[in-house]
C-alpha cells in the first residue's frame, strides 16, 4: 500500500484534494476555481496525505489536464501541466502547489479535468491514471455549462478505453443528490434547480429537436484499445442549477465518471453582476 495518497471524492472523480487557483490568489483553498476561463492563468494544487507514521520527503506530484472524458489515458488524452515536490510528516497531510502557469485552451471552452498523481522516490508517473482503483491518483472531473435562455444545454465528452484490447461499455447519466452539488452551489452562490430531461447523443453539436428523445443509458459502446469516442450530454434545465453524474460501466463496475454542473443563464448573469 502506498504511503502517500491523494484522497478521492464522493463520487471518486470529484476529489476535493485537487484544484486550481488563480495566480493572483495562490493560497485559495479547495474547491478553487470551478470553471477555469480560457486564456487566464492558474496554478494547480493538491492535498497529499501520509498514511504512515514515518516522514516522507521530496515526493513528486504530477499534474495533468484532460478534455472532458470518462476515462483518462495518460498517453492519449492527459496533457502534463508540470510537477511539484512535497514533504509530508507521518500521519499528516500537506498542500502542494505546481508553480508552472497553466492556461486553459479554447478546446471545450476551458472545461477540463484536473488530475494529480503522487509518486514517492524517483519513480515515473503511472502509465494509466486510474482515479478509482489507485489511491495515489485523484481527479477533479467537473464541467460547468450554462444553459440557454430556453434552458437547453449540451456538453461534449469522450468515452475512453485504457486497455490493450477492445472493450464494450455502457454509459449512464443521473441527476446528483443535492448534497453532492452543495459545495459547488455554495461557491457560485446559486440555487438548486430541476432538470426537465437529459440524455446522450452522438453529435458534437446536436439538433435541439433531438433532446427530448435522447436516451439516459446507452449500451454496447465499443471502443478500440487506447482510444476514445465522443458523445454529448444534452438536456433541459427548468431553473436554478443541477449537477449530473455521468458514468462509464464495464459490466457491473464504474470505470470512469465525470460530473456536469448545469447553470441557468439567469443564474450566470446574476453571478457576473454580483
Amino acid at each position: 500500500m502506498a504511503g502517500l495518497v491523494i484522497d478521492h471524492g464522493d463520487p471518486w472523480w470529484l476529489s476535493p484534494n485537487v484544484w486550481v487557483t488563480p495566480i493572483s490568489n495562490p493560497s485559495e483553498p479547495s474547491p478553487g476555481e470551478l470553471s477555469p476561463i480560457v486564456g487566464q492563468k492558474y496554478y494547480a494544487a493538491a492535498n497529499v496525505r501520509n498514511t504512515t507514521n514515518a516522514d516522507i520527503y521530496n515526493a513528486t506530484v504530477y499534474f495533468y489536464w484532460a478534455n472532458p472524458a470518462l476515462g483518462i489515458i495518460t498517453s492519449v488524452n492527459a496533457v502534463p501541466i508540470g510537477t511539484s515536490s512535497v514533504t509530508v510528516y507521518g500521519g499528516q497531510s500537506n498542500n502542494t502547489l505546481e508553480l508552472k502557469v497553466w492556461q486553459p485552451s479554447f478546446v471545450n471552452n476551458g472545461h477540463e479535468c484536473i488530475i494529480a498523481a503522487v509518486v514517492e522516490g524517483q519513480g515515473p508517473p503511472p502509465s494509466v491514471l486510474d482515479g478509482d482503483a489507485d489511491p495515489t491518483v485523484a481527479q477533479r472531473n467537473l464541467g460547468v455549462v450554462v444553459a440557454s435562455k430556453m434552458g437547453l444545454f449540451h456538453y461534449p465528452f469522450q468515452v475512453c478505453n485504457p486497455r490493450r484490447i477492445e472493450q464494450t461499455f455502457s454509459i449512464r447519466a443521473r441527476q446528483a443528490p443535492s448534497r453532492d452539488a452543495a459545495p459547488f452551489s455554495k461557491k457560485l452562490s446559486i440555487q438548486a434547480g430541476q432538470l426537465r430531461g437529459h440524455g446522450f447523443l452522438r453529435a458534437t453539436c446536436p439538433d435541439p429537436s433531438q433532446y427530448a428523445t435522447a436516451p439516459r443509458v446507452i449500451e454496447d459502446v465499443r471502443v478500440a484499445p487506447f482510444t476514445c469516442t465522443g458523445f454529448t450530454l444534452v438536456g433541459t434545465l427548468e431553473a436554478g442549477s443541477a449537477l449530473l453524474h455521468v458514468t462509464q460501466h464495464a459490466r457491473d463496475r464504474i470505470v470512469g465518471g465525470l460530473s456536469v454542473l448545469v447553470v441557468s443563464d439567469m443564474e450566470q448573469d446574476h453571478e457576473r453582476n454580483a
